[in-house]
């Protein structure tokens, strides 16, 4: 089958690393029993307390002034690698083909389609679905206190790529802002693991520049 091409580029097209992305997004931090965790990559150790790991799961909207514009769907273990703390991203959708072919060639993030109902900013509501229409999850965050500054965050995940893990390197900065919201995902989804969990923080991301793969 032929490549859909946009102005006659193919779909797939993605730029170089590393991509300047800016927007709006909001996490929760959950606690999730161990033997419900995703599968994480060998090599790489959940963070087990009490008999629950720590999971990120959050939404993202790559708005303008973004290299690619998409939505986001993310879910990634805290885990220790290399003798330090990490985490590892183990489910990622997004509503750009560009975007699952770069994220998934040039830093092995397991990128699948899926199309998005976003409206945050950072507060509000979201929800995606995978190609065939199922409902992948559904969330909400309203925003309580807001930072009057900017943080600057250096950080990354660990992923697969090329048959070993790889450090994901990025610079983070935004204006975070604590609230309260919720994720919840139908049983038979792949995040269907947040609904037994506990949240222990949610938190937003307001008008955030991401300057990723550095």
């Amino acid at each position: 089958m032929a490549e859909t091409l946009v102005q006659g580029i193919p779909a797939t097209a993605y730029p170089p690393a590393p991509w300047s992305l800016r927007g709006q997004a909001n996490f929760h931090v959950l606690a999730v029993r161990s033997g419900d965790l995703p599968t994480v990559p060998a090599g790489f150790n959940p963070l087990r307390i009490g008999g629950f790991g720590l999971v990120v799961v959050g939404w993202v909207d790559y708005q303008g002034g973004s290299i690619l514009r998409y939505g986001e769907l993310l879910a990634a273990i805290a885990g220790r690698w290399a003798g330090g703390v990490s985490a590892t991203v183990t489910q990622m959708w997004v509503d750009s083909p560009a975007s699952r072919a770069g994220g998934r060639e040039l830093w092995g993030y397991p990128k699948e389609l899926a199309s998005f109902e976003l409206a945050i900013d950072p507060s509000g509501t979201a929800r995606a679905c995978d190609p065939d229409g199922a409902e992948l999850a559904r969330g909400r965050f309203a925003a309580l206190v807001t930072s009057p500054w900017r943080l600057s965050i250096r950080g990354g995940t660990v992923q697969p790529l090329d048959g070993r893990l790889a450090a994901v390197r990025a610079i983070f900065r935004s204006r975070p802002a604590l609230g309260r919201g919720s994720i919840s995902a139908p049983p038979g989804s792949p995040l269907a693991f947040v609904n037994g969990a506990h949240t222990l923080l949610s938190l937003g991301m307001r008008d955030f520049e991401f300057e990723f793969g550095v």
